[in-house]
């Protein structure tokens, strides 16, 4: 059983037998030295890090991910209307699983995987969400933005991040907005209430990655697509008019691929233009 977090790690002085003399050229040959390297290594680590490093949050990671929520907050540069800026709170969402898959969810993160059962995924959304006082609509401009995992993923299962009438893990039928992977290959997604629209992004998104997926939509004009803040796609094929019972849904499907397609997600966010 470790120490730390708890404490810090005390290690047991260590000596050589009797007659042995440390000798950095014998590569053959382990020491107590070596092992005292070691601890002081640790030791030095611990040290600069400090005890509790996770603080009220459950894990490190958690509270870094918070930490950059708040940096991002206050370096993030808004309009002077757009005072609205508002975090979607996870414990919120209401979620769902079919086959092997699985959700997670926090009011910082969001995780939701499908196993590797055919035909399985996972869903949270909230539902009929109201940006301010007023139902979400598309006769306002808006931006909305997914700070987001890609933890892995298979050709021809699907993440969708999406606001859309139907929570679940498909192509939109009626009025929406938002992305969709293919495995790792990433699409922005249109329905104007007639048609869909898939845009290729041309970006793969590495296992692993942290990304920034952001949509800017401005109302009876366009929307454009971004990622990490590059631009990567744009369409005047838009939704023009107010939708009603919408929600903002995060899903994973692996369809008939019997391999798992999993995301994290660690905020969503939404403020006026």
């Amino acid at each position: 059983m470790s120490d730390f977090p708890n404490t810090i790690y005390n290690p047991r002085a260590k000596e050589n037998i009797y007659g042995v003399v440390f000798d950095t050229a014998n590569k053959k040959m382990a020491y107590a030295e070596d092992f005292q390297f070691l601890d002081n290594e640790v030791v030095a680590i611990e040290n600069e890090l400090g005890i509790n490093i996770k603080g009220v949050y459950l894990t490190l990671r958690e509270r870094i991910e918070k930490m950059e929520i708040d940096i991002f907050l206050a370096n993030d540069t808004l309009e002077p209307k757009a005072n609205k800026f508002e975090i979607v709170d996870f414990s919120n969402f209401t979620a769902s699983k079919v086959g092997s898959g699985s959700n997670i969810k926090t009011c910082f993160r969001l995780k939701l995987a499908t196993g590797t059962t055919i035909n399985s995924n996972a869903i949270a959304y909230l539902k009929y969400y109201n940006y301010g006082n007023a139902e979400f609509s598309f006769d306002e401009s808006f931006r909305l933005i997914f700070f987001i995992t890609q933890i892995s993923g298979v050709l021809n299962a699907n993440t969708f991040l999406k606001v859309d009438n139907d929570i679940n893990p498909v192509n939109p039928s009626s009025k929406a907005i938002g992305f969709k992977l293919n495995g790792y290959k990433l699409f922005g997604i249109i329905h104007n209430g007639t048609s869909l629209q898939e845009i290729d992004l041309t970006k793969n998104l590495n296992a692993n990655g942290k990304f920034k997926l952001e949509i800017k939509f401005f109302m009876y004009s366009k929307i454009e697509f971004y990622v990490n803040d590059v631009k990567r796609g744009e369409s005047q094929n838009i939704p023009n008019s107010s939708m009603t019972n919408s929600n903002i849904s995060v899903s994973v499907a692996n369809n008939a691929v019997a391999s798992n397609q999993e995301i994290a997600v660690g905020k969503i966010y939404l403020s006026a233009i």
